[in-house]
């Protein structure tokens, strides 16, 4: 079985999930998705003596080929039992290797000409071999995705959130060197800082580090209300008084012009307070 024989093969199978899937009741796009890779992380290892025997005299070149056909077919979801195999047969350096020599391709903007197809299919190998870090969860990568993401032009957000995903997991030090050096565009800070928050990791340094940048802005800067919304995700109950003076500045600013959007901002770090503990009743008077 050649390596696109064996990628239809998978699919097939894996279709059936999908459609299961797609026929149930209650589940959101997202939980749907996740549902999908369990599923599929879960058939392949049911397959897996059956992959082995028609890959027996698989060495490192159809491995590579195999996942190459995942990016020809703009298909990044690589179930964890074929990411062992390439890592196995194609080297731990190799997934870096893909992001590094691809990195130039996310510059600017990947779809802004949609008939360079060399480019499309280089992001795509850049993405595919980051969701597969990200999927098995394992490191190996940090200056190659680190690279990737200070290059990475803002527009290519499918791009960014996977990169800041293993960034946030694998390299607490740099979230708090970009975020007390300023050496990250904001819109990447923010995402990088939200999915560490969404991780649920605990670090005092990431948390000073993200209070002091807070306090650092601006109070019109819709950078700080983001900020101010990860200081209520992050947890830490000393960031009531933080965010209830915040609020009561909006307050004061909206008591003067009476923006719906601003009230909108409001409601938000209320929200952010009271899901700490705090009370923003008092605010309102």
């Amino acid at each position: 079985m050649n390596c696109k024989e064996l990628y239809d093969y998978l699919n097939k199978q894996y279709a059936k999930i999908y459609k299961d899937l797609e026929t149930r009741d209650g589940a959101d796009e997202t939980t749907g998705f996740k549902g999908y890779l369990v599923e599929i992380d879960r058939l392949t290892d049911s397959l897996a003596a059956e992959i082995d025997e028609h890959t027996s005299d698989w060495s490192g070149p159809e491995w590579e080929a195999f996942f190459n056909c995942h990016v020809e077919y703009g298909d990044p979801d690589i179930s964890l039992y074929i990411i062992k195999k390439i890592t196995e047969n194609c080297g731990d350096g190799f997934f870096a290797r893909v992001i590094s020599e691809n990195t130039e391709t996310i510059r600017n903007d990947v779809y802004a000409s949609p008939a360079d197809k060399e480019a499309l299919r280089s992001s795509d190998a850049l993405l595919t071999a980051t969701d597969a870090l990200n999927h098995i969860k394992t490191g190996g990568a940090d200056e190659a995705v680190i690279g990737a993401f200070e290059a990475c032009a803002t527009a290519n957000d499918h791009i960014l959130c996977p990169l800041a995903v293993y960034i946030a997991r694998e390299c607490e030090d740099k979230i708090v060197d970009y975020l007390e050096n300023d050496a990250c565009e904001p819109h990447k800070l923010t995402e990088l800082v939200s999915e560490y928050t969404i991780s649920g990791r605990k670090n005092m340094r990431v948390y000073d580090a993200i209070k002091k940048r807070f306090k650092s802005m601006p109070d019109e800067s819709d950078t700080k209300l983001h900020f101010a919304l990860m200081l209520g995700d992050y947890g830490e109950p000393n960031a009531i008084l933080i965010l209830r003076k915040y609020a009561k500045k909006l307050i004061e600013k909206y008591n003067e012009n009476r923006d719906r959007e601003l009230f909108s901002n409001i409601m938000m770090i209320s929200s952010a307070v009271e899901s700490l503990g705090g009370s923003t009743e008092d605010l309102f008077e």
